[in-house]
Formats: C-alpha cells, sequence, structure tokens
C-alpha cells in the first residue's frame, strides 16, 4: 500500500498521523485516550482504525481517505476552544516533524534545509503525504514565504490547519525562530485557494 491510487477517493499517507497520535497520547495532557478517541468517530471513519493496536493501528506507507483522516483529527479536537485546538496543532506538529526529520522522511528533509529550499521543493515534499493537491511557495522576503494551495479536492479545514501548522514546525526545525503563521485565504472560507503565510526571526 505505499502508492496511492491516483483519481479515487482523495488520501493521505499514514506517517505524519501516526507520528501526530504517538504525541497525542503520551503527551497532550488534556488527551482523552485513542480508544475514547475511536470510539466518536463516525462509522466509515471506524472502519479505517483499529482501537486494538498502537496508534490505532495506523501505518506509515498506508494511504487513508482523507475523510477518515479528517474524522480522526475532528475527534482529536473535540471540545477544544479555539486557542486549545491551535495549542494541540501547533505542538502536535513541532513533535511530528522532528521525529519526522529524524526518521521517515530524513532524505526529504534534506532537501529542505533552507526557507528558499522549502519553497523549491514544497509540491515534492506535499505529494509524500497528499494524492490530490498543488502547493507552491515563494520568499516574501527574507524573513517571510507565502504558501498557496490549489485543486486540493481532499481539502478539510482540519487539514488546512495541519499543513500551516506544519510549515511553521518546518521552518522552525530549519532554526527560524518565533516562526509566526498566518492563514490568509480558505476554501472552506468562500475563497478559491487557500494561502498562508508565515514570518520568522533570523
Amino acid at each position: 500500500m505505499s502508492a496511492p491510487q491516483r483519481g479515487a477517493v482523495p488520501q493521505v499517507k499514514g506517517g505524519l498521523l501516526r507520528e501526530f497520535l504517538r504525541w497525542y497520547e503520551t503527551h497532550w495532557h488534556r488527551a482523552r485516550s485513542l480508544t475514547e478517541v475511536y470510539a466518536a468517530l463516525p462509522e466509515a471513519a471506524r472502519a479505517r482504525f483499529d482501537p486494538s493496536r498502537p496508534q490505532l493501528g495506523v501505518l506509515p506507507s498506508a494511504w487513508y481517505p482523507t475523510e477518515a483522516a479528517t474524522a480522526l483529527g475532528e475527534a482529536l479536537c473535540a471540545g477544544l476552544a479555539p486557542a486549545q485546538r491551535e495549542e494541540l496543532l501547533s505542538r502536535g506538529a513541532e513533535a511530528t516533524v522532528a521525529a519526522s526529520a529524524r526518521g521517515l522522511y530524513r532524505a526529504l528533509f534534506s532537501f529542505i534545509a533552507t526557507p528558499e529550499l522549502y519553497c523549491r521543493h514544497v509540491q515534492k515534499g506535499w505529494d509524500q503525504l497528499h494524492d490530490t493537491g498543488r502547493r507552491a511557495s515563494r520568499m516574501l522576503d527574507a524573513r517571510a514565504l507565502e504558501s498557496v494551495i490549489t485543486e486540493w479536492p481532499g481539502h478539510s479545514v482540519f487539514l488546512c490547519e495541519v499543513a500551516s501548522a506544519s510549515m511553521g514546525a518546518i521552518l522552525g526545525e530549519m532554526g527560524c525562530r518565533e516562526v509566526r503563521i498566518e492563514r490568509v485565504e480558505c476554501v472552506a472560507r468562500g475563497h478559491l485557494r487557500c494561502v498562508s503565510r508565515a514570518r520568522w526571526r533570523p
């Protein structure tokens, strides 16, 4: 299951999802158990996961329907105030990116060691995790960049928030300090594309 069936239901790869679940289970002090999270899922989403296995049985190399991944993400965030949700996604993204940069996606991270290289190779990184969507990034100045996602039938608010939080975490992993992310546009708010901007201290 290492290759997605493109043109079918939009999918995301399990690698980062598994790392996020691992962090959630061990570090998120407000967390419900993953068994409780699983029980709150719609029936169709529950069929994609296994509560008897670690990290709900999510496999790093497997592809999961974005609808199921989104349902899981929303269940993880259920009951959180907006600030708590942002904290969960930001901290989870930082831990997930750090683990991935030293493990499963080490080779990929070697290609994006600077913000400029991140902009150049962002689609390559995107395609490792999503089977739909076109992502482009450009430097706005020496300490800011803009990311634009289009043609993304697999879009959901949760996945869009995760994409922005992960961008901030990746920049932090590069050594950029005090990274701030602003989600400027989102198709969920009626825009034609999703746009996020990052700014940091050198």
